[in-house]
């Protein structure tokens, strides 16, 4: 599964490097990766393009913040936490949590 989701990261990845989505809107889209790859003990390195077992939180998971900002970084949050739970949903792995955590993003 790890293997799928980076795939699917470096699809997002390509688009940033081709200029088609902003520096900005990709970091939102890892914050968002990572924010659902918590609830399955991993996060995404944007810095080597892989998935690590997450031994340090990376990245800040609290989502108060995500109603003050912009309606396309938003968009952009909700993608990758989404391509994430969607990915651990179809491998049949999906805790609980992570489902409890979509509908509160899914409501954003």
């Amino acid at each position: 599964m790890n293997k799928l989701l980076q795939a699917k990261i470096a699809g997002v990845r390509v688009l940033k490097l081709r200029g088609e989505i902003t520096e900005d809107n990709f970091s939102f889209f890892v914050r968002g990766v990572n924010h659902a790859l918590r609830f399955i003990g991993l996060q995404y390195d944007a810095d080597n393009h892989s998935i690590l077992e997450a031994t340090s939180a990376m990245y800040d998971y609290s989502n108060t913040d995500l109603t003050q900002i912009k309606l396309t970084q938003l968009a952009y949050f909700k993608r990758g936490f989404f391509l994430v739970a969607e990915t651990v949903e179809n491998a049949g792995e999906l805790p609980i949590e992570l489902k409890d955590e979509s509908e509160i993003i899914r409501e954003l």
